[in-house]
């Protein structure tokens, strides 16, 4: 049985100025590039990564739960609620029960909003908050960009 062969890591060092280093990815195109260049695109490429895995978790870890409990603490006035992109953002879109007005419902609207904008835990998320009364979900769907969005509904 073939032994697999252990291959040393290459190593690049940024003061090793004017070297070359020729990379072939899978497609066969060739990139020739300095050094220099491959480490500051590996130091872009790494602060990039963690932004990505920050915005994961500040979203699925810290958005996710707080837009869930405010839909728990509001289940008796929404009959449905989503979250989708939206201009650079976020949309959180919330049809309530009815068309009546409901300035508590609102109020509390507000206040996550504010809550979301100003808080540390989410400072690379940016949300808008949008409150329709009761329509079809088509009409909510005219807000949104599906089908890239979320569908909360009410446990009543």
């Amino acid at each position: 049985m073939p032994q697999a062969k252990t291959l040393q890591p290459v190593r690049l060092d940024y003061f090793e100025k004017g070297r070359q280093v020729v990379i072939r990815p899978k497609d066969n195109d060739v990139f020739v590039r300095s050094v220099e260049q491959i480490v500051e695109a590996c130091v872009i490429g790494e602060r990039t990564l963690q932004r990505a895995f920050q915005f994961k978790r500040q979203l699925e870890d810290g958005l996710f739960t707080k837009l869930a409990q405010w839909l728990t603490g509001n289940k008796h006035r929404v009959r449905k609620a989503f979250l989708a992109p939206h201009e650079g953002g976020l949309m959180f879109l919330v049809i309530k029960i009815g068309a009546k007005y409901d300035r508590d419902l609102e109020d509390s609207l507000t206040d996550l909003d504010i809550d979301v904008a100003n808080s540390p835990e989410f400072d690379l998320l940016r949300l808008d908050v949008m409150c329709l009364p009761e329509v079809s979900t088509e009409t909510a769907l005219s807000f949104l960009a599906p089908p890239l969005m979320l569908e909360f509904t009410s446990a009543q």
